[in-house]
């Protein structure tokens, strides 16, 4: 499976066996959870669209945080709520689902997983396809 291209553009960090092996994790974890949760992947991108609509920025990991806690919404398998980690390979997925959302609402910065990149997600058929190479 070709993982698709992260639409961030990394800027410290550097591709390396130790980087990439960890962003394939991030990856494995990340299709793992949105395999399972359509659902709460369109509620989160339903809040941010919000966000994004009525102006407001700062701290929206922090607010995304809130909004799965107050909705239930949990990552790998309800172990652990909203990290770095999976936020920053959530937050891919949206930039890639809805572009609109970055430079508003997402900005992103460096992560492993760009060094890896995202896994095809099966009920997104389209997602990373203008990033193909």
């Amino acid at each position: 499976m070709r993982p698709i291209p992260s639409p961030h553009k990394r800027t410290r960090l550097i591709k390396n066996g130790a980087t990439i092996a960890k962003g394939r994790q991030m990856a494995l974890e990340a299709q793992a959870w949105m395999e399972d949760a359509r659902d709460e992947f369109m509620a989160v991108h339903g809040f941010l669209a919000g966000l994004r609509d009525a102006g407001r920025k700062g701290r929206v990991r922090d607010r995304a945080a809130i909004f799965c806690l107050d909705n239930g919404i949990s990552f790998a398998g309800g172990k652990r709520g909203l990290t770095n980690a999976n936020w920053a390979a959530m937050e891919r997925y949206l930039a890639l689902y809805d572009p609109s959302l970055v430079g508003t609402v997402i900005e992103m910065g460096d992560s492993y997983i760009d060094c890896y990149g995202l896994l095809p997600v099966s009920w997104l058929p389209g997602i990373g396809e203008r990033h193909d190479r």
